[in-house]
């Protein structure tokens, strides 16, 4: 029932039923409209981690739900547009992401709201073959043919893993996947109490935890109404699978 309010909230956001992505290959859902929810907090972007095929496909999918990559239709006609992220694709060290938004005009000035859907698409050749990576046990080999590495299926489970244990904060360590036609909440570091509870903790030692970044992402959720347990840690735990 707790997954079907998630579904249910993010379908509101989204205009769609959140649950065709998984017609589309493996995607997890994670992170932030995950938290939201379970917060009963409005809920601002979908994350979506993708991986080789099921990306392409979700790309597509989305395109024919009018969401686009590319510049918002409205920018050209308002001063007053917020799209300015339509068509943005930044990196941090981890991982791409590729921003979608559904733009819809909303009032006379030419305000525009716009939902954002994010594709986080993990960057193999950086982390996942160092010798770090390779310790935690990721396995690929290099085809020449398509430039490219290509990993064997439990590694491509362990990097999604990887994903979502490395968070900055403990509230966004929850996760959606579906397995054998049924779905999955899943969480680390007591996240779920933390969303039900509005409040989160910092991954001390977390990949993901950049000092700039994190300071950005701890104040954007105080002034959402979040409470920072400042004095309440957590040291991350062993790389496990």
């Amino acid at each position: 029932m707790e997954i079907e309010n998630i579904f249910n909230y993010i379908n509101k956001f989204v205009n769609f039923d959140i649950k065709e992505i998984f017609n589309f290959g493996d995607p997890i859902i994670f992170g932030g409209a995950i938290r939201d929810s379970l917060a009963d907090k409005e809920i601002h972007d979908v994350d979506i981690i993708t991986i080789g095929k099921t990306f392409e496909k979700i790309d597509n999918f989305l395109k024919s739900k009018k969401y686009r990559s590319d510049i918002c239709e409205f920018k050209e006609m308002s001063t007053n547009c917020h799209c300015e992220i339509c068509n943005t694709r930044y990196e941090i060290e981890w991982f791409n992401v590729v921003t979608y938004h559904f733009c819809s005009k909303i009032d006379f000035m030419n305000n525009v709201s716009y939902i954002p859907i994010q594709l986080i698409v993990p960057k193999f050749g950086h982390f996942f073959m160092s010798d770090e990576g390779k310790s935690k046990g990721f396995k690929a080999e290099y085809n020449r043919l398509k430039s490219r590495y290509i990993f064997e299926n439990e590694s491509i489970e362990k990097i999604k893993s990887f994903m979502i244990e490395e968070v900055d904060l403990s509230c966004c360590a929850v996760s959606i996947k579906k397995e054998n036609n049924k779905y999955y909440l899943n969480e680390k570091y007591d996240a779920i109490n933390d969303c039900k509870n509005s409040q989160f903790r910092t991954i001390l030692n977390s990949e993901f935890n950049n000092e700039s970044r994190t300071l950005g992402r701890i104040n954007k959720l105080k002034l959402r109404g979040w409470n920072f347990l400042e004095y309440s840690p957590i040291i991350k735990q062993n790389f496990k699978f």
